[in-house]
């Protein structure tokens, strides 16, 4: 089906295809391209420090 026209295909093949566009599609949008990946210790200290000082009623660091 690489070569198919769509007016060669089917109802039900179109509905195949329209599908498993809409699914690849909704699957790179909704993933996590950071997922499976570490937040460094430098990172996760300054986010860690930036979330007790907005607890506490501080700002948030922009971490630069």
């Amino acid at each position: 089906m690489l070569d198919a026209r769509v007016s060669d295909l089917t109802v039900t093949e179109f509905k195949a295809l329209i599908r498993q566009i809409v699914e690849e599609t909704l699957a790179d949008l909704f993933s996590d391209p950071d997922d499976g990946l570490e937040l460094s210790d430098g990172f996760q200290n300054e986010l860690l420090r930036s979330l007790k000082s907005v607890s506490e009623g501080g700002v948030v660091f922009t971490g630069d």
